[in-house]
């Protein structure tokens, strides 16, 4: 019995260490995202996320990779290994999400991170590109199953939901890590993803490698420790992002002229009442950038530009003889006083679009954060307030689509099965957009009435998100060109001008057969043309149609089309005038 207890005391005492692998420069990490995005890299974002996200014109799917770098630990032998990710609050999050870990497949080992934070970058992964321009070994995305990535899939996936926020651990085979360990060349990386609803553009986000933070995606190794079994391979430089301290020369710059990476001052615009902030470079190609640069706030009567780039929002309350500060001004200074910095530092961590907004939604109070998504609960754009949202019922929704469809019957000449086929497409279209027009309405009142009792809990915060949500997703139901109504038209009526087909949708090469194209003429075209409920008119510039913010163009409208516009309910004003 002795004999035996001394061969197994020197097995006792030999201990196992935990190795954290976490530092940025030993972590590859980039989100892939698809749809109009699927040529940009985000190597050096801020953010790794799966799901669908809303796009311009669809609702385009997410996925992310993730590589740790083991070669030169002292880990021997694994005993566990540990897969960790922060999934953080997220404003664009309105259903739960199964995030999916799998190991990434040896055919796609080679992609490359990057150094972008949202831009075309040669040689880097993309949802289109595994890296230097080679594709993906199956389907964009890297999401072919057993061909992208292996199955099945590595831990048991996790659901989270909108209010979830904290680290995700998910237990990785301590096979596969002893073999990235032996053999780094077998270390292919993780694929994350989701089972999400493309309707919903669910997504899920979390912190990347480069994250002001520190909360990165981390791979925890409890393993025996001796010898390295590789020599330490440094990894291509891939530094973040760091925000300047506010007295460095470059920060004091940077608020003098607003030269930010993606953003400068701008003139006195149309519709407002202080300097508003144009987009620059790629970054005026993101969606709703135009739409949310600034928020009526008809308590004080001024534009608040509550979105991601102010620099001074104090600036913004209007300082004239004619003006009274409200009794609460006080309070509102302060709020704005902690927005501004807030604010200064999302410009830097938001890398991707400017729904996200993880970490503001961390930092600030409900009140704060309701009162960015929806100052007073009046809506998230300053022209929409609660009296404009109509509650519908569903012989409403159908009395709507039957009219709609009528008209456009017997302009042109429908057949019935042409007819049946609207018909049955067009009752479904409005039922989704209604349903999130009503849900826009409800949660409207319920923020006012909340912000009328000087509420400041979660629910206010959930209710000004709602606010923002529906009203995103009902607007993505609303428009012509974001659904599929448009292509609707194109294929059963038949009906588009040829100048706005070859200017636009040639351009984007979605494959549409112009010969399907009925050549009819403009002014017939026109009135099936979806119109934004204001435009301006400068009188020197008749070509140049633009939006209600003055940010925007509109390159297939002339004067002629304005007066359309206007006869469809449009708004005309005169560059510059805020009456």
């Amino acid at each position: 019995i002795c004999i035996l207890l001394l061969a197994v005391l020197p097995l006792q005492t030999i201990s196992a260490e935990k190795f954290i692998i976490s530092d940025p420069e030993d972590v590859a990490d980039v989100a892939l995202r698809g749809g109009d995005f699927g040529n940009w890299n985000y190597g050096r974002g801020l953010f790794l996320e799966t799901g669908y996200f809303i796009g311009l014109y669809d609702t385009p799917p997410a996925a992310s990779l993730i590589r740790f770098n083991l070669t030169g630990l002292r880990a021997r032998t694994v005993q566990s290994a540990k897969f960790r990710i922060y999934k953080l609050k997220s404003m664009s999050q309105k259903g739960s999400v199964d995030v999916h870990v799998y190991s990434v497949s040896e055919a796609n080992g080679n992609w490359v991170e990057g150094g972008s934070e949202s831009k075309r970058e040669e040689g880097a992964s993309t949802w289109q590109f595994k890296g230097n321009g080679i594709p993906w070994a199956g389907t964009s995305g890297a999401s072919k199953a057993d061909v992208d990535f292996e199955t099945p899939v590595l831990a048991t996936p996790q659901t989270v939901n909108p209010e979830t926020s904290g680290w995700l651990e998910f237990d990785l085979p301590t096979a596969l890590v002893q073999s990235w360990l032996d053999k780094p060349s077998t270390n292919n990386g993780l694929y994350l993803t989701s089972q999400a609803n493309p309707d919903l553009s669910d997504e899920a986000h979390f912190y990347s490698s480069e994250h002001f933070s520190g909360k990165g995606p981390e791979l925890i190794i409890t393993a025996t420790a001796g010898v390295p079994k590789t020599p330490r391979q440094e990894w291509p430089a891939n530094p973040p992002y760091y925000f300047p301290p506010v007295d460095a020369p470059g920060y004091l710059d940077w608020k003098a002229n607003a030269t930010g990476r993606y953003s400068r001052w701008a003139n006195k615009a149309p519709g407002t009442l202080g300097k508003i902030l144009n987009f620059s470079n790629e970054q005026g190609l993101w969606c709703y950038y135009w739409d949310i640069i600034d928020r009526m706030n008809t308590t004080y009567k001024c534009f608040l530009p509550l979105a991601n780039n102010i620099v001074d929002l104090n600036n913004l309350v209007p300082d004239s003889p004619d003006y009274t500060p409200p009794p609460d001004q006080v309070k509102v200074n302060a709020i704005l006083d902690e927005l501004r910095f807030t604010l200064l530092k999302y410009e830097d961590v938001k890398s991707m679009h400017i729904h996200q907004a993880g970490p503001v939604a961390e930092w600030l109070s409900p009140y704060q954060l309701a009162a960015m998504l929806a100052w007073e609960g009046l809506g998230v754009h300053c022209r929409h307030g609660a009296a404009r949202y109509k509650f519908q019922s569903e012989s409403d929704i159908e009395k709507r689509v039957r009219k709609e469809i009528k008209a456009v019957s017997e302009d042109f000449n429908f057949t019935p099965e042409q007819y049946e086929i609207c018909e049955s497409y067009l009752l479904d279209y409005e039922t989704k957009r209604a349903e999130y027009s009503n849900a826009t309405g409800k949660a409207i009142l319920s923020a006012q009435s909340r912000m009328n009792r000087n509420e400041n809990g979660p629910e206010l915060f959930k209710d000004a998100r709602d606010v923002f949500w529906n009203h995103k997703l009902m607007v993505y139901w609303l428009s012509d060109f974001n659904t599929p109504k448009w292509n609707l038209w194109r294929e059963i009526v038949q009906i588009e001008p040829v100048r706005l087909a070859n200017e636009f949708w040639n351009a984007r090469n979605d494959n549409y057969v112009l010969e399907k194209i009925k050549n009819v003429t403009i002014p017939e075209a026109r009135k099936y043309w979806w119109y934004p409920p204001v435009l301006y008119v400068d009188p020197n510039k008749p070509g140049l149609i633009r939006d209600v913010f003055g940010t925007r163009d509109w390159p297939f409208m002339d004067i002629n089309d304005a007066i359309n516009a206007a006869e469809n309910g449009t708004e005309i004003r005169v560059a510059g005038s805020i009456e």
